[in-house]
């Protein structure tokens, strides 16, 4: 699936406000912001992971 600017912006838009009627828009917005998701939470989830990781260990080693 190619993922534009737009494509992604107008499927958050319409997901976030509940605007949309129609089942099969609903379901092509979903799938386009779990592309995006996919591609982009990953990569950034992992690092946030690990450093709340470490920050629980170092709290529980404290205490």
């Amino acid at each position: 699936m190619s993922l534009s600017k737009t494509k992604i912006d107008k499927a958050g838009a319409a997901l976030s406000k509940g605007q949309t009627e129609d089942i099969i828009k609903f379901i092509e917005f979903e799938d386009v912001f779990d592309e995006y998701r996919k591609n982009h939470l990953q990569p950034l989830s992992e690092p946030q992971l690990n450093y709340k990781i470490s920050l629980m260990i170092t709290m529980v080693t404290i205490t």
